[in-house]
């Protein structure tokens, strides 16, 4: 594993090989709460990267994997998007 990377809250060790990164935007409104955002990825990642990586996903290649953890604004609780469903079952054929 490679050294432990914390940052606004967040930690993760790596594998080796990957790579991880831990940011937080700065607010463009005044009063506005940001949150971390933590991209890990199985290949080499861009200084500047989307929440999502909607800027790089496109050069991903089939093995490679990327994981991001996105904190939402705790007022998101209440809408349709994040409501109770459940335990989620994730199997091999939904990839």
């Amino acid at each position: 594993m490679s050294p432990q990377l914390v940052a606004h809250g967040l930690a993760v060790s790596p594998l080796l090989g990957w790579e991880a990164r831990i940011a937080r935007r700065a607010p463009t409104q005044a009063g506005q709460q940001t949150f971390p955002v933590m991209h890990l990825a199985s290949f080499p990642l861009p200084e500047q990267r989307d929440d999502f990586g909607g800027n790089f996903t496109s050069a991903m290649r089939s093995s490679d994997v990327l994981v991001v953890l996105f904190e939402y604004d705790p007022a998101a609780a209440n809408k349709p998007l994040f409501q109770v469903q459940g335990v989620p079952r994730v199997e091999a054929q939904m990839f």
